[in-house]
């Protein structure tokens, strides 16, 4: 047996950073300093995390060494509330990953019950904010910023713990831009003859319209499956690091009053494979986000047209733009077709938590 060792950052956080490793790590967060920096900033995070829900962090131990990490949470934002309970945080090494999750799970499980749920899903960091969903299968291995932290040698452990998957998500790649942009660049044309302006914005410009675009953004992903609605602040902290990652393009739309409709960001994938071989560069369209009441505009359409127009018609180097982390269910052009190529799949799962016989 791996004796189970289980702390709440808020009570008792553990002294070993050991134990934990690297937090953010997990959430797909890379930053100078080790654990010294990032262990306070997690925290910082659980106590923001604290104030709509709670967390629980497991360790499993052998021989006093730590083999396995796993945290869940319940986000009392999800609706209905406390039902569904969270997994995620997982640091499960290879080595030992059969042994840690068959000792963790249990305690897991039972601690969720214990507050009234009666699923647990994953893997999610908090929130779909954050880190989410399993690779369930690929045809590269390389990763690009901002792709999931939650490998896919994980998921056969959890499929025979009883977890089924429960959406559908994947990334593509574009055909070489000088043949893909201008396919899809009717879309500029149509909105700004509708008065859509769409401009480029640096960095310093796009901090400030962030409290802008954060109703945007709620409006947009309202419907996303797990969704949760986050605040202000903790919309601002997911582009803080904004300006760490390779070569970032913003691009807005307002319209002829000079409202704001929308955005589109994205960034450079470094050494990410070109599929031709060549050593052109992959860039990565993350995030792209409209007001609803502008669907009939093609603002969304535009935004991502202008984004792929940029990278194809200016000597940047970029011949390829990866499309990341869609819901299957909501991409309208489906996975492979004569302009993208599937490049990973993902899948959400869940686990209907049994009440204990007595």
């Amino acid at each position: 047996m791996s004796p189970v060792f289980s702390y709440d950052t808020r009570e008792d956080p553990p002294e070993d950073p050991r134990m934990i490793g690297d937090p953010l790590s997990r959430m797909g967060l890379s930053l100078p300093g080790g654990t010294e920096v990032s262990i306070p900033l997690w925290i910082g995070l659980e106590r923001l995390f604290a104030s709509c829900g709670e967390s629980r962090h497991f360790v499993a131990h052998r021989d006093g060494d730590p083999i396995g990490f796993a945290s869940v949470m319940i986000n009392r934002r999800l609706d209905p509330p406390g039902e569904t309970a969270y997994f995620g945080l997982l640091e499960l090494p290879e080595a030992t990953a059969e042994e840690a999750l068959s000792e963790l799970l249990p305690e897991m499980e039972a601690w969720c019950r214990d507050r009234g749920a009666s699923a647990l899903r994953g893997p999610i960091s908090y929130s779909t904010w954050h880190a989410n969903r399993f690779v369930t299968s690929e045809t590269v291995p390389h990763r690009f910023p901002g792709d999931t932290t939650y490998p896919a040698r994980l998921l056969p452990l959890f499929q025979t713990a009883g977890f089924i998957q429960t959406y559908s998500y994947f990334s593509t790649i574009s055909e070489p831009l000088e043949q893909f942009a201008p396919k899809i660049a009717p879309a500029i044309r149509i909105a700004t003859r509708g008065g859509i302006t769409l401009k480029r914005a640096a960095l310093p410009e796009f901090s400030t319209i962030l409290p802008q675009l954060h109703p945007i953004c709620l409006g947009a992903f309202a419907s996303n499956y797990s969704y949760t609605p986050i605040d202000l602040k903790e919309f601002t902290a997911l582009y803080a690091n904004a300006g760490a990652l390779p070569d970032p393009l913003v691009l807005t739309a307002r319209d002829g009053e000079g409202t704001l409709l929308g955005f589109v960001f994205g960034y450079e994938a470094p050494g990410f494979p070109a599929p031709d071989g060549s050593n052109s560069r992959v860039a990565v369209l993350k995030s792209i986000a409209t007001d609803p009441g502008s669907s009939g505009s093609f603002v969304g359409a535009a935004l991502s047209a202008e984004f792929h127009r940029i990278l194809a018609e200016e000597e940047t180097g970029y011949r390829y733009v990866i499309h990341a982390l869609m819901a299957r269910e909501k991409y309208a052009t489906g996975s492979t077709s004569d302009t993208v190529n599937t490049i990973r799949e993902y899948g959400m799962f869940e686990k209907a938590l049994e009440s204990e016989l007595p």
